[in-house]
């Protein structure tokens, strides 16, 4: 069931430009990045940050093919998705201006 080959390089053994490239990833890509996002809160709607952290994997793959070109192709389905998901973005809030309870003063 589990193999017994184990590992060929001990995980701790690194190289310098490894935990540098760790560093980097851990303070600018998440602790800079929740932090921002947490003082985003203070000017837009949870759901509009919501929305812009939801569709960071449809924006790297838009990243990625301006950068792979045409070398990576994804299927019907990862399409049919997106454009599923940005309809109910759209959708919502038009829904949410004729479903909103007026204010009654």
């Amino acid at each position: 069931m589990f193999s017994n080959t184990g590992f060929t390089q001990s995980p701790l053994n690194l190289h310098f430009i490894d935990v540098v490239y760790l560093l980097i990833l851990a303070f600018a890509c998440t602790s800079y990045a929740f932090v921002t996002s947490v003082d985003l809160l203070k000017t837009l709607s949870a759901y509009t940050v919501a929305i812009a952290i939801n569709l960071e994997p449809v924006y790297s793959i838009i990243l990625a093919y301006f950068i792979f070109g045409d070398s990576e192709k994804m299927n019907l389905g990862f399409y049919l998705g997106t454009l599923f998901v940005l309809s109910i973005i759209w959708v919502h809030p038009i829904l949410d201006r004729k479903f909103k309870p007026q204010n009654i003063e």
